[in-house]
């Protein structure tokens, strides 16, 4: 990945161009991810980062990890009054991201917090090698992943522009209902992400994020933060392209 490529500002706020940004998201058929019964299941968070040999890039990532990390800790202690394991990863695409969930799964633990920092564009981003969009939405995070996740479970995206518009809103709809069935929120940028590697400035979206929550006893998801999505995304029934039949049909949004 170019330098001009890299969707986190390192110096000053620019606009960045998505040019030469995406990455192919077809991927091999992934593995069911499956889930024994785990009466006494303990809750993890767990940080997915994008492998870079770039030091300021890679600075970038970790500072992410570390303030979201610490974020993901604070809502769990006022929930549950517990300290839980933070476990950090670089996958280095979708297949062995799914691996590693799995092992998750096998050790009876569960993601009551995921998060993923990488390179991002409008309902777009990065595992690794591979990119995840609408298109190939249950590779990365359908077949059976969203049984590791916790019920009302936090699922924070670090990428440029992901949220953004109504590809973001689509992309974010489709996540939700396939990593959030017990409930939860979805949270990603609605423009760029701004950070300094060298005073140590974690990166955040510069106009904010915009937030999806979802209740598994309520009739659909809300939008609490950030834009609501346009009149083009208004539609009764949003199912993602390449998904039909899968059983996971996009939520529309309220």
């Amino acid at each position: 990945m170019s330098r001009h490529s890299l969707c986190i500002v390192l110096l000053t706020i620019a606009a960045a161009s998505g040019r030469g940004l995406f990455v192919s998201d077809a991927v091999a058929a992934p593995t069911v991810i499956s889930c024994r019964p785990c009466p006494l299941a303990a809750n993890v968070i767990l940080m997915i980062g994008l492998p870079s040999s770039d030091h300021r890039a890679s600075k970038m990532t970790q500072l992410w990890m570390e303030r979201h990390s610490l974020m993901a800790q604070q809502r769990q202690r006022e929930g549950t009054g517990e300290t839980i394991p933070v476990i950090t990863s670089y996958p280095a695409d979708i297949d062995d991201f799914r691996q590693q969930v799995q092992r998750i799964a096998d050790q009876c633990m569960r993601v009551a917090s995921l998060g993923i920092m990488s390179h991002g564009n409008l309902g777009y981003l990065q595992i690794g090698s591979d990119g995840v969009s609408v298109r190939n939405i249950d590779d990365a995070f359908g077949h059976g992943l969203g049984c590791v996740m916790s019920p009302r479970a936090f699922v924070e995206i670090g990428g440029c522009n992901v949220g953004r518009g109504c590809r973001g809103s689509n992309f974010m709809l489709a996540a939700a209902s396939r990593l959030l069935q017990g409930g939860g929120r979805i949270v990603a940028p609605e423009s760029y992400v701004y950070g300094n590697a060298f005073l140590g400035i974690a990166p955040r979206s510069i106009l904010g994020d915009r937030v999806l929550e979802l209740d598994a006893a309520a009739s659909g998801p809300r939008w609490i933060r950030g834009g609501e999505p346009g009149f083009e995304c208004s539609v009764q029934t949003q199912e993602s392209r390449g998904n039909r039949g899968s059983g996971n049909a996009v939520r529309p949004a309220h």
